[in-house]
């Protein structure tokens, strides 16, 4: 499930009980409205979150005719530019791993290009990829680099060399997000978007890059396969909202 990483400027945590007009399975996922649900929060979907008010940190079960005693409630997270944190999966089921790409071939140009028949199927250009660093390990800012060109199931190029040749049997992760700004385009697509998985509580890593709900890409924490996560600023919420 999500967690609350920190405010982006700073402040105290901030959380209040909400109506519900639907039920909440997990704690730890978005929490959001529509005009036609505005009677009470409802979760995210996968790709969309309108007036996203935060994380829940509890669950609840919504009834058009409660028992007394028994309106539905959930308790929110509720500041905006909260850094919501999600683990990464590496697909739409919660817990899956995502793959390591091992290079095949050894790569003797420039820029790199790692080799791999693990190279997602889906484009990442815009997104990042990471040396392995095994499970518990935070890999080094260095040994990462922003994905530039993508073949699935082929290879992920890159325009900054790694400081290390790749050699045979090196390990690769990679994701479709980046920390660093972006105008939307392929190329530089990472930022701004980020899709959860089916039950909400994890950020789909094998989606294309560009892809999602909207959000703004805070940071990345590159681990492992199971244990990496991905940092996100809500760019629709009902205390504070972008303007385009």
């Amino acid at each position: 499930m999500g967690r609350v990483a920190g405010i982006l400027f700073g402040g105290g945590d901030s959380s209040r009980k909400f109506f519900v007009a639907a039920s909440f399975a997990n704690a730890g996922i978005v929490a959001g409205s529509t005009e036609a649900t505005n009677e009470g929060l409802i979760p995210t979907t996968t790709t969309a979150a309108t007036d996203a008010m935060g994380l829940t940190l509890d669950t609840a079960t919504y009834s058009a005719t409660p028992a007394a005693g028994a309106t539905g409630f959930i308790t929110v997270a509720d500041r905006p530019f909260s850094k919501c944190e999600f683990v990464m999966s590496g697909g739409a089921t919660e817990g899956t791993a995502l793959t390591i790409m091992t290079e095949t071939a050894g790569d003797l140009v420039t820029p790199d290009l790692v080799s791999s028949t693990n190279a997602a199927a889906n484009s990442m250009i815009g997104g990042t990829i990471w040396r392995y660093p095994g499970l518990g390990h935070i890999c080094a800012l260095r040994q990462s680099r922003q994905i530039t060109a993508h073949t699935a199931s082929v290879s992920v190029g890159v325009t900054v060399d790694f400081e290390e040749a790749i050699n045979v049997g090196d390990r690769f992760l990679m994701c479709p997000w980046t920390n660093l700004p972006g105008d939307g385009t392929d190329t530089s697509d990472g930022g701004g978007n980020l899709q959860f998985t089916t039950l909400f509580t994890q950020a789909d890593a094998s989606i294309a890059s560009g892809t999602g709900l909207v959000v703004q890409i805070y940071d990345l924490v590159l681990m492992g396969e199971s244990d990496s996560k991905v940092q996100f600023v809500m760019v629709n919420h009902p205390y504070f909202e972008v303007q385009a």
